[in-house]
């Protein structure tokens, strides 16, 4: 009996066997003997396909048997070592165009490791940085910058099958050109993967304010990268 893993695609990613049992293992009987084994589902499965072959070795019968045959999946009590990019994306909103404020940006980049063990979160590191740009109509050519750079993560991670979840972080300020912002600062940045299913979003919440950026929201706000791309 063979068991192989697939891909949604059904690509097939590893196997496990067990058998066969010979009539020299049954010596020379007819009788059913147990066999077992077990491996690690590979991840990206989501397809097990299960065949049973029986050969014959001689005469013209079929008198093939197999009995109390199962599939059983369990927990792993390794810890397993998971990363997961939900970000790494540019988000843009572009003010009214009687506003004094003309258009702002957020660029961002890093991963998050996670390790479980029995399904539980054991370690949960996160790296990266953010950068916000505000461009200004008067005075012009006015440019005022935030630099933001990842402490570690502010919640676990919380993906889905299939894509998308969200993912907080905190921060650190870097670098800022607003008074009673500094360096000693900290802050949190949210973000929201809606996998197709509704709009990403992703919150900065950072020097005594607090602002949520909408994939498509009503000041033609918009997300030009994907924010939840995970590998």
């Amino acid at each position: 009996m063979t068991a192989t893993f697939e891909t949604a695609g059904r690509r097939a990613l590893g196997s496990v066997s067990i058998g066969p049992v010979t009539a020299t293992d049954r010596g020379g009987r007819t009788l059913l003997l147990p066999r077992a084994a077990s491996v690690a589902v590979p991840d990206l499965t989501r397809v097990i396909q299960v065949v049973i072959t029986a050969r014959r070795s001689a005469g013209v019968y079929n008198d093939g048997y197999a009995d109390n045959l199962s599939l059983a999946l369990a927990p792993s009590s390794q810890p397993r070592r998971t990363r997961v990019y939900l970000w790494g994306a540019r988000v843009s909103s572009v003010g009214d165009p009687g506003a004094v404020l003309s258009s702002q940006s957020i660029t961002g980049s890093g991963a998050s490791t996670v390790i479980t063990q029995g399904g539980a979160t054991t370690s949960h590191t996160a790296r990266g940085s953010f950068r916000v740009v505000w461009r200004y109509r008067r005075p012009a050519g006015k440019v005022r910058t935030l630099s933001l750079a990842v402490v570690g993560p502010a919640s676990p991670v919380v993906a889905r099958a299939g894509g998308g979840g969200s993912l907080s972080l905190r921060v650190r300020v870097r670098h800022s050109d607003f008074s009673g912002c500094d360096t000693r600062d900290y802050g949190i940045v949210t973000l929201v993967d809606r996998a197709g299913a509704g709009r990403d979003s992703l919150v900065l919440s950072v020097c005594h304010s607090k602002t949520r950026y909408v994939d498509g929201g009503r000041h033609h706000t918009r997300v030009f990268t994907l924010v939840g791309r995970r590998r």
